[in-house]
């Protein structure tokens, strides 16, 4: 998709697009025919308190103009990611990270460690059946890599490497460069920012924090109105519902550690958001974005046998799809968007009529 959507066709070399960097986007902007895009990825920091270890992301944004910190909003270009600075200026000169590489960072889950997703779980989710599935699924794994450690040749045990942390594999390091808000330590803030202490970044796919990049739009220079949250995860097996648990209570928690406005989530909510097409989250009496929370549901008008809470080529760790089931997935995503068109801009007129409202009130006040 991002390959595809912000970078001019070119028939005679597929790979092209891939080589470019994310600036070469810049150029399909300036039609304002197509969203700004956004992408994002964490860092994990490792925090231990009162014997209790915990994961700590820290969220970073790419976009075709720059690379920036979310935690604190420190930014460079997006063609300087990769060099290293000092005192704020660059000490090396690497060509622009290709596009091949950032869609890497971005889907590349698989560079958790399994001691990691294990935390995340604990801290997320209080949902029994949610955290018995999990730890059976990293039961199963490690069983897995034990029972074929012995037939597993040199080269193949090789590719399997294990974290400092005695009990956690990691299947394949995580993104590393060097940190561009690093500090040297003679010159650090007496508040000292966490991106400043580590001087290589390690980013991976940020849905091992969050499957949804709510962090990136509620930085409080976007100033976000209407936040359309499209969830298209479906775990098949026992659950009736989605998991939007997952998504919505992280993103809740983000927001009040750090003093954003948030709607605020009734546990009915959460109960019943999975069986509808469209729920919002947020209103008239409340600051903050609202939210539409848009999950991939059965649609009888659509496809009376397709249930994506219990097809298993609908499952969220499925990375292939047959064209036939493709088209069907398309086709139930779209329509099921398309029934929620009146709900949608019922939210869009409220944004605006808050608008107007607030453009009036500044006005006033700033009559002599």
């Amino acid at each position: 998709l991002a390959a595809n959507a912000w970078l001019p066709p070119c028939a005679n070399d597929r790979l092209w697009r891939l080589e470019r960097g994310l600036s070469s986007q810049i150029d399909s902007l300036q039609l304002h025919d197509r969203p700004f895009p956004l992408y994002v990825a964490v860092g994990i920091d490792h925090k231990r308190s009162e014997g209790e270890e915990s994961n700590e992301y820290h969220w970073y944004e790419f976009s075709p103009f720059s690379f920036s910190s979310i935690q604190t909003a420190q930014r460079i270009p997006i063609w300087s990611l990769g060099r290293s600075f000092q005192s704020g200026r660059s000490c090396s000169v690497i060509p622009e990270f290709p596009l091949g590489v950032c869609m890497g960072i971005w889907g590349a889950a698989f560079t958790a460690s399994t001691e990691e997703v294990k935390k995340n779980y604990r801290s997320t989710s209080s949902r029994a059946q949610s955290r018995r599935d999990v730890v059976q699924i990293i039961h199963d794994t490690l069983h897995i890599l034990d029972s074929n450690s012995s037939e597993q040749t040199v080269e193949e045990t090789s590719a399997v490497k294990t974290s400092s942390r005695a009990g956690s594999i990691r299947m394949v390091e995580p993104f590393q460069c060097f940190n561009p808000f690093f500090q040297d330590s003679n010159q650090q803030l007496e508040a000292a920012r966490t991106d400043a202490e580590m001087s290589n970044l390690r980013l991976t796919d940020a849905g091992v924090h969050m499957n949804a990049p709510l962090p990136a739009l509620l930085r409080t220079e976007r100033a976000s109105d209407v936040i359309l949250l499209l969830d298209s995860r479906s775990t098949s097996g026992e659950a009736d519902v989605n998991d939007s648990f997952d998504v919505l209570k992280p993103a809740e928690e983000f927001a009040r550690h750090r003093s954003l406005p948030f709607p605020t989530i009734r546990e009915q909510d959460l109960q019943d958001i999975g069986r509808r097409r469209c729920t919002v989250l947020g209103g008239d009496d409340e600051s903050g974005p609202e939210i539409v929370y848009i999950p991939l549901v059965k649609n009888e008008e659509v496809d009376g046998e397709l249930d994506p809470l219990h097809t298993p080529w609908c499952d969220f760790m499925e990375f292939a799809y047959e064209p036939e089931h493709f088209e069907r997935l398309f086709k139930l995503a779209y329509e099921n968007f398309r029934s929620c068109e009146s709900c949608i801009l019922e939210v869009f007129r409220r944004a605006v009529d808050k608008k107007r409202k607030l453009t009036a009130s500044h006005k006033t006040s700033a009559t002599p």
